[in-house]
């Protein structure tokens, strides 16, 4: 029970179900689980696939010197995940794969990077997304 609930609010949880199988033994299956309360009382599940794809600001940022990007994925398929200077030279490949559906998070350790304003792309299909993130020392 989550006693900090609100209305008309988005909130994350990660769940772990034990499964039985058969001679190996039980094993844990663990996955990302939607939840979105509509009015006290009134719970929606989802079945923790995101509906659309979509970048998410890095956090913290401003940063020094690592952040974390997320994103998530309505279907499978090949992913990039870049870092570009303001010059638009790449400076980081994060992703570079087949992914399943589902929610991501990628660490960037910008260790080697001067300070400044740095753009991430997530590219899968004919979607692509570009924000910005501020690296400060």
């Amino acid at each position: 029970e989550d006693s900090n609930v609100t209305a008309n609010n988005k909130y994350w949880y990660y769940v772990t179900a034990i499964v039985s199988t058969d001679e190996s033994g039980p094993s844990n299956i663990e996955s990302a689980t939607v939840v979105t309360v509509s009015a006290i009382g009134d719970v929606i599940l989802n079945n923790g696939l995101p509906q659309t794809f979509q970048l998410e600001q890095n956090f913290p940022n401003p940063f020094n010197p690592a952040t974390t990007i997320s994103y998530q994925l309505p279907a499978a398929g090949d992913v990039k995940l870049s870092v570009f200077n303001m010059l638009g030279q790449k400076v980081a490949t994060l992703v570079d794969e087949n992914q399943q559906p589902g929610h991501y998070q990628v660490s960037f350790d910008a260790g080697n990077l001067a300070s400044g304003v740095y753009l991430y792309k997530l590219q899968t299909g004919s979607f692509i997304q570009v924000r910005k993130m501020i690296l400060l020392r």
